[in-house]
């Protein structure tokens, strides 16, 4: 049976879209999920199903990220003790800065708004959704998990674009000593692993990472993290 005395809220905050999951933080159950969707237009959409298992699906015209996940806990908070614990949020480029899921501080956050050279559309709402969280739950521990983490065990000749040195210098690319330019297309899947966060590291690096900043106990699993998918039960 879950357990109601706290639970892990995870967000994956994107460019159009918030996603939420909340877990106990106890059997790894998942308590509620939702997505909100089309934001900052005239058709944004809630779906969610709640702590009670009842299902919402509404409009919310012109909602930001804000007021969707404003409106998301209220919706949470109606329909049982909704007790947060602790914030986990995915984030697509940690560029050559994390490698790991990190606890969540000022400086870790203008390093994800700086790393949005390289994913404009994602790292800056990313950086957005955590402080939005940090101001609605302040004083709660937040981690941040990067997809940029799934290949960082690839040897240096595997990660490796075959783009010259100099030009991954400032940049926080990889490449290779070519001194030929190379064509990079839209369907070259990155070495990085965008879009390819593992839903086990996720979690074990969640729990890891609390245990090591001495957080309470009760982190095993805190997420399972399914950043990729629309984890709501509708």
């Amino acid at each position: 049976m879950a357990s109601n005395e706290s639970h892990i809220l995870v967000i994956n905050s994107g460019s159009s879209s918030l996603k939420f999951t909340v877990f106990d933080p106890a059997s790894e159950e998942v308590l509620a999920s939702g997505i909100a969707e089309r934001l900052g237009t005239d058709g944004v959409g809630l779906k969610l199903v709640d702590l009670a298992q009842k299902k919402h699906d509404e409009e919310l015209p012109m909602a930001d990220h804000r007021s969707a996940l404003l409106r998301i806990i209220g919706l949470l908070t109606k329909s049982g003790r909704f007790v947060v614990k602790a914030i986990g949020h995915r984030v697509v480029h940690g560029g050559e800065y994390f490698q790991e899921a990190v606890i969540v501080t000022e400086d870790m956050i203008e390093r994800i708004e700086e790393l949005g050279r390289l994913a404009p559309l994602h790292n800056p709402p990313n950086a957005q959704g955590i402080r939005i969280a940090a101001e609605i739950f302040p004083g709660k521990p937040q981690v941040a998990v990067f997809d940029t983490g799934f290949h960082q065990s690839l040897p240096p000749y595997a990660f490796h674009y075959p783009i010259p040195y100099e030009t991954t210098n400032g940049f926080g690319c990889a490449g290779t000593a070519s001194t030929e330019p190379v064509i990079i297309t839209s369907h070259t899947r990155p070495r990085d692993g965008w879009a390819s966060l593992s839903n086990k590291q996720s979690s074990s690096r969640l729990t890891s990472v609390m245990a090591a900043a001495r957080r309470p106990s009760g982190m095993a699993g805190a997420s399972t993290l399914l950043w990729g998918s629309r984890h709501w039960r509708a």
